[in-house]
């Protein structure tokens, strides 16, 4: 059948073609599985419009461009950030932090909520106004589009449907990456929840953390959502004024662990993965105490609560631990490493006394002639 004019390509709006190949072939692996069959089968059983949401969501899910401008939800991931830091969330502070809507059971709409809430019906409206017209070098089949005249609008769409849909296949794919040790496709599979306002599950946004803080994303450095530092929303061979300006200013730059851990934190509740996380980004800039302090208001909040059952780990005291080293801070680090032995569920390895004896020996404490360490006696040293 005939299909509608193609739009020109914009590669700016391309997801880099090694990131995008990566996905693709995770996401048509998870679309031919035969639970997922099934499970879309279901949803298409219940109508010929349902059939045709699924598609929808299908062709946009195997799209390889984006449908907003990075800077649209730069924008709204800053008003995310901003909430998250503002409001204390990261003290297990759970309550609405505004009353712009209604939630479940008629409590206040957080923050949260409202903003993916905007940009759900946003997305809508900008991916079904832009009809079947898909990029000339899309990796879909121009047979598996609608014609024109078959286009869904606003009007068509359940969003209930297209974004149960939608959580189903994006649930099913980071399941698939944690069971095969594969982080690539999060490069992707993330800009489309975060441009999409999908609202995930807390099985699934779990499953996203751990595959992003254990399978080699969680590197501070070099892995971006395809803002700023990292990787570029399109290849850097691609030259003129397709490349993204390297000077962009640093707090335009977010990665993807620590944009996971905020959209866990906002949507459910802080854990000691979550906070692992931004610890490790924050002592990675050289803020090993607001990590220090983040760290101690995440304990607070754990020691009040009775039903709490998270240990803070050796991993996430060792990140600030190390900065305080290599930065030659030997009172704060003394400071710290007492509370780490006082602290339970961590389990000091000979690796990390090593570490603090030689950053020790290396500022000559141990000299003869050498003044004591700031605070060393009031920690009973």
């Amino acid at each position: 059948k005939e299909s509608g004019p193609k739009k020109p390509v914009n590669r700016a709006m391309m997801h880099d073609p090694d990131h995008f190949e990566a996905y693709y072939l995770a996401m048509t692996a998870i679309l031919d599985d035969q639970g997922m069959a099934r499970a879309m089968s279901k949803y298409e059983s219940k109508g010929e419009l349902n059939k045709r949401i699924v598609n929808r969501v299908k062709d946009w899910l195997l799209n390889d461009h984006r449908i907003f401008e990075t800077e649209v939800i730069m924008e709204r991931w800053n008003n995310l950030d901003e909430a998250w830091r503002n409001e204390k969330w990261m003290t297990g502070m759970v309550e609405p932090m505004s009353s712009d809507g209604e939630g479940k059971g008629g409590k206040p709409e957080s923050r949260f909520q409202s903003e993916l809430k905007a940009q759900r019906e946003a997305f809508l409206s900008k991916l079904l106004s832009a009809g079947t017209s898909l990029p000339a070098d899309s990796a879909l089949d121009s047979n598996e589009s609608e014609s024109p005249e078959e286009a869904l609008t606003e009007g068509d769409v359940d969003p209930t449907v297209f974004y149960d849909v939608a959580r189903h296949i994006l649930g099913g794919l980071g399941r698939y990456c944690a069971r095969r040790a594969r982080s690539s496709p999060m490069e992707v599979a993330w800009w489309k929840v975060k441009e999409s306002g999908l609202l995930l599950g807390k099985d699934v946004i779990s499953t996203y953390l751990y595959v992003v803080s254990t399978m080699g994303m969680a590197d501070s450095i070099g892995i971006s959502s395809g803002i700023g530092m990292g990787s570029y929303p399109f290849s850097d061979s691609r030259k003129g004024s397709d490349i993204e300006n390297e000077s962009e200013p640093k707090e335009n730059k977010f990665l993807i662990p620590e944009e996971v851990a905020t959209y866990h934190d906002l949507s459910c509740k802080p854990t000691e993965s979550s906070i692992s996380l931004r610890v490790k980004a924050l002592a990675s800039k050289g803020e090993a105490k607001r990590a220090e302090q983040l760290l101690e208001a995440f304990k607070k909040s754990i020691e009040a609560d009775e039903r709490s059952k998270e240990l803070i780990r050796l991993r996430t005291y060792l990140p600030i631990l190390k900065q305080y080293c290599d930065t030659g801070e030997t009172s704060a680090a003394l400071s710290l490493f007492k509370r780490m032995q006082t602290t339970p569920g961590v389990i000091l390895e000979p690796e990390t006394y090593v570490l603090l004896l030689a950053s020790i020996a290396e500022k000559k404490y141990f000299c003869d002639n050498s003044p004591p360490i700031g605070g060393a006696k009031d920690l009973g040293y």
